[in-house]
């Protein structure tokens, strides 16, 4: 008789519950909206850097599925040596930098889309500004 009590209970106690195989939840993690930016601005905190790339940037982004997300980036960098320049001698090179700096401001739309295990697909279209400035922090 006890035995046939303690299953009732079982038995009630599976029906009120509220979990069950069927039931599909709701990841909390995973929101619509997101708000990020990247680790290249750790390159901003690099000690005595002669060029360094006072580097900024932020996402504001939507998921439009589980696999798709759309975000606009807004990012503003600096660089005093041309780009391009290979690594080796003429790397950083006194005699190759600009007289001053390049200053870029820019707003970027994004297009994502999630493939397998956390790997991506990215489309980034920007537009952007370039400031030149000379050794006396004057726009050219």
């Amino acid at each position: 008789m006890l035995k046939y009590f303690v299953l009732f209970l079982v038995l009630v106690h599976v029906q009120m519950s509220k979990s069950s195989a069927q039931q599909i939840r709701e990841d909390s993690t995973k929101k619509k909206y997101f708000i990020g930016s990247t680790l290249f601005v750790l390159g901003n905190f690099i000690p005595d850097d002669p060029n360094s790339p006072d580097f900024i940037q932020f996402n504001f982004g939507y998921r439009l599925t589980a696999k798709d997300a759309f975000s606009i980036e807004i990012k503003t960098w600096k660089y005093a040596w041309p780009l391009g320049i290979p690594f080796g001698d003429s790397f950083q090179k006194e005699d190759e930098n600009y007289p001053g700096y390049i200053r870029a401001f820019g707003i970027a739309f994004v297009y994502q889309r999630f493939l397998w295990k956390g790997a991506y697909v990215a489309l980034h279209a920007i537009n952007a500004l370039q400031n030149y400035v000379d050794d006396h922090d004057k726009l050219i």
